[in-house]
């Protein structure tokens, strides 16, 4: 019986959906009133921030009540999305909508036994809960424009759901904060916005809007503005904006440099001036006028700028200028000077403030400076190394190097050394350096430095310009391994995250041991070796790579030189820091909703979840736990206070904190 009794319901159901007309339907084995007919003049639309389903009120009797269905993709599967009671009801509000995402709706029509009747035809948009977004393109911040503004404004905007609707583009003037009407300045000072054509959805669409009709006026600043619509009704009003400048008339400025820096007498150098249009209109005819000497020191003009280089410069354009000065005296020198021009649009005259450039010390006699260093700077007994020694000319006239002088401060170290190359004599220009090596063997083991020294002769003066006594960094020398220590950048990595470890290796002295091999293996813990051996460098030092388990723990890996064992532990922690997503960001707890908050942390440990007003009052503990193993923890709230009463309609904060971090996402309790 209750077999035959499930086939005739399932019968039942069938008929009340595909048979509405024939005015009855079988059902629980009894003959019954067929179930309401489908809404009708279903329309659908995107608003501002949700989707709006409304339908006609039938003429007749209305059904108990209407239930809606909403689904991710065409035909469904469907899920409910809301009841609305009836009589009176005409439409739903669908807030529970994310941005850019299509959602599919029926409604069905229910009788008051629970029953549905046909589903309404499908009805498709797409969520916009954002606003539109809008550029000025080229339109850049404090862009200059030379005379007049800008003939044209334009750019893109773009609004990834329901499409654009327009641009609104406003000018205003900020010496009189007036805003261009089409006509005129207004004297209110309140805003104009001028509309302009802009539609699409996804794609940035490019919009442009004539200025050409504005009286903009040299030497003021304007802002300019820009603001889209769309189509589900968010407006944002000047959302982007530029100030620009209309600039005046051509301005000359100057800068003047000297180089280089530091002369010696009788040397010859560059005395240069540039020349810019700081203005809005072109500079013509602009040439530099007579240089001035001051300060201490004593120098000549060689060559000056010939009359054929004068300029025209248009607006944000410079050119320059070069003499030739000889320094007859040492000690400090200032160049003074500046230029001048005329207007093309008024042919008036135009002339720079005079500038002055750096101050040049003029040095006289060549110096040499001696640096010695041994590579590499550790070695094994008996293994050859290099002693390079850098002469330079630290003055300004040319040196001539006769000699150097290397000597071992423990010659009982050194089992032969030879050199130098390239030998002296040769010659060092002011500044220039030459590289002398010599090639030597090692013996014992310790430290070992070098003291050297070079002669020469100022080419200038004839002076002697010997340098001082150098001593190099000291050469290690290593014995036999006598320690090895293995290290890691940091005690914990992310799981599966590739660490460098670092094996030292030290003789008897604590002199790092180059060339010697070392084993690495993991000794406790689960995880992979990318390098299990390796030869020390020249600073005794040998790198390993191990890639760290996919599970949170601790390992230990140990380096090995001969009989010698260094082990260091790193603890693998899941990535990041605390990460939290909410499962929505409305909700309505008086109609059994709630918000679920997932909540990742990288290692085991206390996690505390709170909720607090928008005035930063707590409102509710929702959880104080420990979570034994890092990972993906759920917490729900149901929209209640700490006393169990349902908190009033607004925004909240749902703070998770974990350890010395903490995290805050933001959820809306509204009513429905």
């Amino acid at each position: 019986m209750a077999r035959a009794k499930r086939v005739v319901d399932k019968a039942g159901r069938y008929l009340a959906r595909v048979a509405p007309w024939v005015g009855l339907a079988l059902y629980g084995g009894a003959v019954m009133a067929a179930p309401p007919t489908s809404p009708a003049g279903l329309t659908l639309g995107a608003r501002a921030g949700y989707n709006l389903l409304s339908w006609a009120r039938p003429a007749g009797g209305e059904p108990a009540s209407y239930r809606v269905y909403r689904s991710l993709g065409a035909g469904g599967p469907y899920t409910p999305a809301g009841t609305i009671t009836a009589p009176g009801a005409s439409q739903y509000v669908d807030s529970d909508v994310a941005n850019g995402t299509r959602y599919y709706y029926i409604v069905r029509a229910g009788a008051k036994d629970g029953t549905e009747g046909p589903s309404s035809p499908e009805l498709t948009a797409v969520a916009d809960t954002m606003p539109p977004a809008v550029s000025l393109g080229s339109l850049r911040e404090a862009r200059s424009f030379p005379g007049r503004g800008p003939q044209t404004i334009g750019g893109t905007a773009v609004d990834s759901a329901s499409g654009l609707d327009g641009v609104d583009v406003g000018i205003r003037r900020n010496d009189t904060r007036e805003w261009w009407t089409g006509t005129e300045w207004n004297g209110g000072g309140k805003p104009v916005f001028h509309r302009v054509p802009a539609s699409g959805a996804g794609l940035p669409a490019r919009w442009s809007f004539d200025a050409s009709s504005v009286m903009w006026s040299q030497g003021t600043s304007y802002m300019i503005c820009a603001g889209a619509r769309d189509r589900a009704g968010f407006e944002a009003p000047c959302a982007t904006t530029a100030t620009i400048y209309v600039a005046s008339p051509a301005a000359l400025t100057v800068s003047t440099a000297a180089a280089p820096g530091e002369v010696s007498a009788g040397q010859a150098m560059s005395i240069t001036m540039l020349v810019a249009n700081t203005g809005g209109s072109d500079a013509l005819d602009v040439r530099p006028g007579k240089l001035t000497v001051n300060g201490t020191g004593k120098a000549q003009e060689k060559a000056a700028p010939r009359s054929v280089e004068k300029a025209v410069l248009a607006p944000g354009q410079f050119a320059t200028f070069s003499w030739t000065y000889v320094v007859l005296e040492p000690g400090a020198l200032e160049f003074t000077g500046g230029a001048a021009g005329r207007d093309a649009a008024t042919s008036t005259d135009v002339a720079s403030l005079p500038a002055t450039s750096n101050v040049v010390m003029a040095r006289a006699p060549a110096r040499l400076g001696v640096a010695i260093a041994a590579t590499p700077a550790n070695v094994r007994t008996g293994m050859p190394f290099k002693v390079v020694m850098r002469v330079t000319n630290t003055g300004e006239a040319e040196a001539r190097v006769t000699s150097v002088v290397l000597k071992p401060a423990r010659t009982e170290m050194v089992g032969y050394i030879a050199g130098p190359d390239p030998a002296p004599p040769f010659f060092l220009k002011g500044g220039e350096s030459r590289e002398l090596a010599w090639s030597a063997s090692a013996s014992g083991n310790g430290t070992l430095s070098f003291n050297g020294s070079a002669v020469g002769i100022d080419q200038t003066s004839g002076a002697a310009a010997d340098s001082r006594a150098a001593v190099s960094p000291p050469l290690g020398i290593a014995g036999a391994p006598a320690s090895v220590r293995l290290v890691a950048p940091a005690g914990a990595a992310p799981v599966g995250s590739t660490v460098m470890l670092t094996a030292s290796v030290r003789d008897g002295q604590g002199v790092p041991v180059p060339g010697a091999p070392v084993a690495f293996s993991v000794m406790a813990g689960r995880a992979v070796l990318v390098d299990t051996t390796g030869v020390t460098d020249d600073d005794g030092d040998a790198q390993a790579q191990v890639v760290m388990p996919g599970k949170p723990g601790l390992i230990t890996v140990g380096g090995r030189v001969g009989s010698l064992l260094s082990s260091v532990a790193v603890e693998a922690i899941l990535p990041g820091g605390i990460e939290q997503i909410l499962s929505r960001n409305f909700f309505d707890p008086t109609r059994g909703e709630t918000v679920e908050t997932r909540v990742s942390i990288p290692r085991s440990g206390k996690v505390e979840v709170k909720v607090y007003s928008h005035q930063g009052v707590l409102v509710s503990v929702v959880a104080a736990t420990s979570v034994d193993t890092g990972g993906v923890s759920s917490f729900t709230w149901d929209g209640r206070d700490s006393s169990g009463q349902y908190v009033p309609a607004g925004h909240y904060l749902m703070m998770v904190m974990a350890g010395d971090s903490a995290v805050t996402r933001g959820v809306y309790v509204i009513r429905r």
